[in-house]
């Protein structure tokens, strides 16, 4: 009895592997008879077929990328910086009344904020990540955001003295990031202009020792809701001490040939 089942299986199987193959062999003379009735279409199908395995293998070859201090950029194949060292007009502003000391304060946090993305790489200004930029855009767009920040210390810094009027008063803090530290480490003092002092110095603020000059302070009310600069010159002090040095040099010329030590006391 099991001869018998076993004889069954074996002719069943048989015959079932005759009929695969004899399917197989129909679709393969199908196909081929097809290419050659339709020759135009089996060579773009192998042309598509083709391209797309090329478009999968090399998407990552094509976008070449380079790294810089662990951060990845955007090859830039000989890139070259677009920065500008300048004068950005703060104190013009300032003093013409187009800006307000509050809006410069506003100005700085704003700033601080973008440069400060570099630490999550993205470029300062955008929302894009490094890998879309290359690293000259990014280190452009730093310098670009420190020269913000430095100039506006600058006015703020020749105004009141150096006091930390513009960081304690706006409630934002540039202490550097990461980044710079890794890579070309900028210091804020290298986007100062020269220019800022001699303007304000023109207009009376940061010059000591001098006829010109116009002492300045801030008052605050109670409430702490406006500021009052207080205005006061020392034109007339100055001319008063000048003219009481005049006096006692001609008597000392007179009455004396040992007046060096009184020259030099009253000298500046």
């Amino acid at each position: 009895m099991n001869n018998k089942t076993n004889i069954c299986n074996l002719i069943f199987g048989i015959i079932m592997g005759l009929i695969a193959i004899f399917n197989i062999f129909e679709w393969t003379n199908f196909i081929i008879k097809y290419s050659k009735q339709n020759p135009k279409v089996s060579k773009v199908k192998k042309i598509k077929k083709k391209t797309n395995k090329h478009n999968n293998n090399n998407t990552e070859n094509d976008i070449e990328y380079e790294i810089k201090s662990g951060y990845k950029y955007k090859k830039s194949n000989g890139e070259n910086s677009a920065f500008t060292p300048r004068n950005l007009g703060y104190a013009e502003s300032l003093l013409n009344n187009q800006v307000s000391y509050d809006s410069l304060r506003e100005e700085y946090c704003r700033t601080v904020n973008e440069i400060v993305k570099v630490d999550n790489g993205i470029m300062p200004g955008t929302t894009k990540p490094f890998e879309e930029v290359t690293y000259t855009q990014v280190d452009d767009a730093y310098r670009e955001h420190l020269q913000r920040i430095a100039q506006i210390r600058q006015v703020f810094d020749t105004i009141y003295g150096n006091d930390n009027d513009l960081e304690n008063g706006a409630g934002c803090h540039y202490t550097g990031t990461h980044w710079n530290n890794a890579n070309s480490q900028y210091k804020a003092k290298q986007f100062y202009d020269r220019s800022i002092i001699k303007y304000l110095n023109n207009h009376g603020y940061g010059i000591k020792n001098n006829a010109s000059s116009t002492l300045k302070r801030k008052e605050k009310n109670p409430n702490n809701e406006k500021e009052i600069e207080i205005e006061r010159t020392i034109d007339e002090t100055i001319n008063e001490i000048d003219g009481t040095t005049n006096q006692i040099d001609q008597t000392q010329n007179n009455n004396s040939t040992n007046s060096d030590e009184s020259d030099d006391e009253y000298s500046e």
